[in-house]
């Protein structure tokens, strides 16, 4: 008859071997790896998806900029630069002007993290790419022409915003649609959705003011 017979280490029944624990030590290892790399995965999915969110929301408030702008009267090409400053928050990374770090910049980017959230949740953040949109979106609203709308503003993301359609349905009131094909950069975010990009929707409508500007 077989019989379990327990390890004993120097005599004492019970105590397991400690040739054993290397063993247990790499098992745990190798389960903590999987639960984190799962935790990530489903990270980056939260985030992917807030991302998402936040271009539907950022559409909507572009149509809502585009109806008023038609509401008072602009033209066409107002509407379309005043929808276009209205999509900064989503339309990537600044490419024109070319960005130049200088002190104060370098200075911004060694801040520890707590001040540089601190700064953040201010009502009026302040950076250096702050500082140079703000003095680049009157001039880019001022232009004359498309030709001069890219050398005087420009982001790598705003080509997937879609003109706005604004349409005066009456003569009361406007309405407004915006959209964009928003890419999706997080990793592995294609784990959860098949395309590289996601279409987003925003609407507006407005009463149509144009009357008491100009004259008919």
């Amino acid at each position: 008859m077989k019989t379990n017979r327990q390890k004993t280490v120097g005599g004492v029944a019970g105590l397991r071997s400690p040739f054993c624990l290397p063993r247990q030590a790499g098992q745990a290892m190798l389960e903590s790896c999987l639960v984190i790399a799962c935790l990530c995965l489903l990270l980056f999915g939260v985030m992917q998806v807030a991302q998402v969110f936040l271009a539907a929301e950022i559409m909507d408030h572009a149509a809502a900029f585009g109806a008023r702008a038609r509401a008072v009267g602009f033209n066409d090409f107002m509407v379309h630069k005043v929808t276009r400053v209205a999509t900064i928050p989503v339309a990537g990374q600044m490419t024109s002007p070319g960005f130049v770090r200088n002190a104060n910049s370098a200075q911004w980017g060694s801040r520890p993290i707590g001040q540089l959230w601190d700064i953040a949740l201010k009502t009026a953040p302040i950076s250096p790419q702050f500082d140079t949109e703000s003095s680049r979106i009157p001039l880019y609203l001022g232009a004359q022409n498309y030709g001069e709308l890219s050398p005087v503003l420009d982001y790598a993301d705003w080509d997937t915003v879609r003109y706005p359609s604004v349409l005066n349905l009456s003569a009361t009131e406007v309405r407004s649609t915006m959209s964009q094909a928003f890419p999706l950069r997080w990793p592995m975010v294609q784990l959860f959705y098949a395309d590289d990009s996601v279409n987003v929707r925003g609407y507006a409508a407005m009463d149509s003011h144009y009357t008491f500007y100009l004259e008919p």
